[in-house]
């Protein structure tokens, strides 16, 4: 899979409803933290609360060719440290994008906050398939290993 296939595009409030159809999609809930279906308000405070306020949170669309495939997010957490959130929808799953996925969309927020040394991950214990593209990505166990029910990586910014 060529990386440059994917792309991490800016996500807008045009948005707002594929996202919120695809975050309660079964599969998603099942992989989400907090296992639970989100109303369109909550939802749409969300997104409008990230979308507002970009030096705390950076949100893209994954792309593949010309169709919309998932969501990757990120939140700054320090003055170096941001936290990644990324899914892709589940008629993409086991294609060999999340690895690519992955890649591009922090390859675009180390350029988006040049300030970002590391990019945490915190993936659910039962989420083999997300930690093992995590680990491909290039992600590392950080010091914590696990916490709260999530083995959590770590992503260092190698060029500047």
């Amino acid at each position: 899979m060529q990386l440059t296939k994917i792309l991490a595009r800016p996500c807008t409030i045009r948005d707002a409803e594929m996202i919120f159809n695809w975050r309660n999609l079964p599969n998603i809930i099942d992989l989400s933290t907090k296992k639970t279906m989100v109303t369109w308000e909550e939802h749409y405070s969300w997104l409008s609360k990230c979308l507002s306020t970009p030096d705390n949170s950076r949100v893209y669309i994954l792309c593949y060719d010309k169709d919309d495939i998932g969501i990757c997010r990120f939140d700054s957490t320090s003055a170096s440290d941001a936290e990644i959130s990324v899914y892709l929808i589940p008629e993409y799953w086991g294609k060999g994008l999340g690895v690519p996925a992955i890649i591009n969309a922090c390859k675009q927020v180390f350029c988006d906050w040049p300030h970002i040394t590391f990019i945490y991950a915190n993936v659910l214990l039962s989420n083999t398939r997300g930690y093992k593209a995590f680990i491909d990505s290039n992600f590392l166990p950080s010091q914590s290993g696990v916490l709260d029910g999530h083995n959590q990586l770590k992503l260092e910014r190698t060029v500047r």
